[in-house]
């Protein structure tokens, strides 16, 4: 079964006003990994050993690429957490409109690669709906980039925006095969600008997205929630693991 993990991003409320205490409830919520954006107020070695108190692994961080005057910081964040995956977490929209600019962000991937492989760590990219929506010769450019990215760079396939930008996931997911790493799940309407969902309360057809997928994390992220977002990912988990 795939590790089931929480990106931290989904309470970052919560956590703003209690670190320690809302770390404890994801914890015996039955959670045993989380994907790290941002400390909240913390630092990487607090959270560190705080995770481990708990039972939490952290699998992967959203941070920065590890390019220029950042490269130390990030790498000694990522080496304070343990964490052997960094998922480039965005890059702007209008990168993604044609074949020359979508080769400059391989480019730039391409080089944070290379700074992360001596240490042992892999770079995941995460999408948004934009790089799913078709270039005028109709190809996408999230399998373009797969194209021309080195094969050891994997992507984290967030499923709702690839169906908000009217892709079919599992159709995405057959396409990427392995390198498809990483799933951010969740659930809403599929419209831009709807909130989310608990999982299993909205549109997303997650039964077929699981069949597609061979990736070895599924991550519950909810960006925003009219419910109590606490209660939506302790039911997210719930139904995530009746997907297993």
């Amino acid at each position: 079964m795939p590790d089931l993990a929480l990106q931290l991003y989904t309470v970052r409320d919560a956590l703003q006003a209690d670190f320690d205490g809302t770390l404890r409830r994801i914890a015996e919520m039955g959670y045993q990994a989380v994907e790290t954006a941002g400390m909240y107020g913390g630092t990487p070695e607090q959270a560190a050993r705080l995770f481990e108190s708990l039972g939490l692994r952290a699998i992967s961080a959203h941070v920065m690429l590890p390019l220029g005057d950042q490269k130390n910081a990030v790498l000694e964040m990522l080496d304070a957490l343990k964490v052997k995956t960094l998922v480039c977490p965005w890059q702007a929209p209008e990168n993604f409109t044609d074949v020359a600019r979508i080769q400059a962000i391989c480019d730039l991937l391409s080089a944070a690669h290379a700074e992360l492989q001596p240490h042992g760590i892999r770079l995941a990219y995460h999408n948004h709906h934009f790089e799913c929506i078709a270039l005028p010769d109709g190809r996408l450019p999230l399998l373009y980039m797969a194209q021309q990215l080195p094969p050891e760079i994997v992507f984290e396939v967030d499923t709702y925006w690839v169906q908000t930008a009217g892709v079919q996931v599992p159709d995405l997911l057959a396409q990427l095969g392995e390198r498809a790493a990483l799933l951010h799940l969740k659930d809403g309407s599929t419209r831009l600008e709807d909130s989310m969902v608990a999982l299993g309360d909205g549109a997303m057809d997650f039964p077929a997205i699981v069949r597609a997928s061979h990736a070895e994390a599924w991550i519950v992220e909810l960006d925003r929630c009219e419910t109590d977002m606490l209660e939506a990912v302790a039911k997210s988990l719930t139904y995530a693991q009746r997907l297993s």
